[in-house]
């Protein structure tokens, strides 16, 4: 999650989108006033006063991991923002407003946040990763949202989930403790369930095996480095 250790007017207007928000819906939200709000949109650079940044603190840690993903991804745009240049939307960490707001993640997503996480990996920019994995961990994974169109599953799935496995072994680098165990964790679990629910045919199904023991490999690595012996064995 984006932790804010002073707020700016730019960001608490990315809460205001990230909530969904009207100014005056916000205001009231917050228990401020609406000419409050408009003028942090008005002056991005102004810096609320201790208690009103206060109460975006505590709207923040309020909201759900969805509208925390959001905000993350809003305040990161802003912040690599200038006058003259555009935002993160021409930069490698490029998922869209759309995919972060909207009800249903789709393929498309899901492939726009592999790209992002390629892209930041090789740039080896440790904060766009660990916002890549926080909205990683909370939408769904493609082996989800393929199933739920129907028990045959294309190469390209499978295809998708070998490079998972790769993104998550090289994301180890720069993750720690528990986000990186729940990443694989979760990460497993998916494949699992693909290898259990989907109609495969037999070398989809050899190569979702082996996808799922190099995870589990993976998973005992993670687990071993934080002293989990237990569960690195299991």
């Amino acid at each position: 999650m984006q932790v804010i250790t002073s707020w700016t007017g730019r960001q608490a207007d990315a809460l205001r989108q990230a909530l969904r928000m009207t100014n005056e819906s916000f205001a009231e939200h917050l228990g401020v006033s609406v000419r409050t709000v408009a003028n942090w949109r008005k002056r991005p650079e102004i810096r609320p006063q201790p208690g009103m940044q206060e109460l975006l603190d505590v709207a923040l840690e309020r909201a759900p991991d969805r509208i925390k993903a959001q905000f993350s991804q809003l305040a990161g745009e802003e912040c690599c923002a200038t006058d003259n240049q555009p935002t993160f939307q021409t930069e490698p960490f490029a998922l869209s407003l759309y995919a972060m707001t909207s009800r249903e993640w789709d393929r498309d997503d899901a492939r726009a946040l592999s790209q992002s996480f390629d892209a930041a990996l090789e740039r080896s920019a440790v904060d766009d990763i660990e916002r890549l994995a926080h909205v990683w961990l909370i939408f769904e994974p493609p082996q989800v949202i393929e199933l739920s169109a129907g028990r045959r599953v294309s190469d390209a799935l499978i295809t998708a989930v070998e490079h998972r496995v790769v993104q998550l072994r090289r994301a180890d680098d720069f993750i720690t403790g528990s986000a990186s165990r729940d990443l694989v964790r979760n990460e497993q679990e998916a494949t699992i369930h693909l290898l259990s629910e989907a109609a495969l045919t037999d070398d989809q199904a050899k190569r979702v095996l082996t996808a799922t023991g190099e995870l589990a490999q993976l998973g005992a690595w993670v687990a071993a480095d934080a002293g989990l012996v237990d569960e690195a064995a299991r």
